[in-house]
């Protein structure tokens, strides 16, 4: 998982608009407030994409559903007038009406509780929280975007997704009440939205408990 800052892809995307390259947005896993603005295109000033696509928080995660944003730019050079030049597109579940229904409440429910502020709230708690871990001899790194937290832990293998620590991590806060899916030795933590002071505290310390015996075999 890397985490860029928007001054470095604002260079790649002036790049590749300066070379008519289309620039394609992946908000899949980004959209709907989680790196701290509704998209995390919006962090970037002045961009414009050509492609965008979206999914998973779109329904709140109840039922599949993809949505794939066009440009005018896009669109039009598929505007033909044989059938032969136009890009056809369709499969059995376009337009799920069961899946667009939960969609449209999700979004109701973004509205309703305010999700930005709400993340907010959960990246002061993100924030605090690497305060308390600042300098721990078992964490090579550790970052904050939005409502997601991720921890780079200090291993003697290469750092990775395949690193072997990661089924000691899951079995540690599976034992404790505690889902968490780590890339290797990775842990990243992207909470509900909904999530209180007290479940993230849990969390916090599950962690920082983690730490200790982790740190005694760094």
């Amino acid at each position: 998982m890397h985490c860029y800052d928007v001054e470095h892809l604002n260079l790649i995307l002036n790049f590749c608009k300066s070379n008519n390259i289309p620039s394609i947005v992946d908000e899949i896993f980004t959209g709907f407030g989680r790196t701290g603005t509704y998209f995390a295109f919006e962090q970037i000033e002045q961009f414009q994409f050509d492609i965008c696509c979206l999914s998973k928080c779109l329904t709140g995660g109840y039922l599949p559903l993809g949505v794939t944003l066009l440009s005018e730019t896009i669109i039009n050079d598929y505007k033909k007038d044989h059938a032969t030049e136009v890009f056809l597109h369709g499969h059995s579940y376009t337009g799920n009406p069961l899946a667009c229904a939960v969609a449209h409440k999700s979004l109701q429910l973004f509205e309703k509780y305010q999700i930005t502020k709400l993340v907010k709230q959960i990246e002061l708690g993100h924030l605090q929280f690497l305060k308390r871990i600042n300098n721990n001899q078992s964490v090579a790194k550790a970052w904050v975007c939005g409502s997601i937290l991720a921890v780079e832990l200090s291993t003697k293998e290469e750092s990775g997704y395949y690193n072997t620590i990661k089924p000691q991590i899951m079995t540690y806060f599976m034992e404790r009440g505690i889902y968490v899916r780590p890339l290797g030795n990775i842990i990243y933590i992207i909470p509900s939205y909904l999530i209180t002071k007290k479940q993230l505290e849990k969390i916090y310390t599950c962690m920082q408990s983690y730490f200790k015996i982790h740190g005694a075999e760094v």
